[in-house]
């Protein structure tokens, strides 16, 4: 995968990872057109019965300035991945 510049990030609701400048880690995203900017899901974890267990995604808009870099999606091809020792998850 290579870092792109963001003038040649796809706004046409292709799926991206995304570096925004206000963000600490990578994450999905896509063009949202109806509100012009960038949506990404942006994982959580809440506190729930005494542990850090409730996780989730949040929606979370960037303009197109904020984007730094982004890069295409690995190749989805499941039938080309296997695990190297055979087991599942």
């Amino acid at each position: 995968m290579k870092k792109q510049l963001p003038i040649d990030a796809p706004t046409n609701g292709t799926m991206i990872l995304a570096q925004f400048e206000t963000m600490p880690t990578v994450l999905a995203a896509m063009w949202n057109g109806g509100d012009e900017k960038w949506v990404a899901a942006n994982p959580q974890t809440d506190f729930f019965k005494d542990e850090w267990i409730d996780t989730y995604f949040e929606s979370d808009y960037f303009s197109h300035q904020d984007l730094v870099w982004w890069c295409e999606l690995p190749d989805g091809d499941m039938d080309q991945a296997k695990p190297e020792d055979g087991g599942g998850v």
